[in-house]
């Protein structure tokens, strides 16, 4: 890997990241609301450890779901479809 693959893939992982920090705070405003939400961002974290929790919970989640998967370089696996038969 060579830098400029490495800082491609590290400039994808802080976008992803940031995209899943939005989407994360976003559907937790709708279940907690804006104010309270703001609340936790704004004042000290030691007043609200559950709300930073599920922040980090949240983000963690949604950066699993968007991030992309390593390159492994392993060949694809065939994988069946309707109708064909093994050999």
């Amino acid at each position: 890997m060579d830098r400029a693959q490495a800082g491609q893939e590290g400039g994808e992982t802080v976008i992803f990241f940031a995209l899943s920090f939005v989407i994360g705070n976003t559907l937790l405003s709708y279940i907690i609301g804006t104010e309270q939400l703001f609340q936790i961002i704004t004042d000290d974290p030691r007043n609200h450890l559950t709300g930073l929790m599920f922040m980090i919970l949240f983000t963690l989640i949604f950066y699993l779901l968007f991030a992309p998967l390593p390159r492994t370089g392993l060949p694809p696996t065939s994988v069946p479809t309707a109708g064909s038969r093994p050999r």
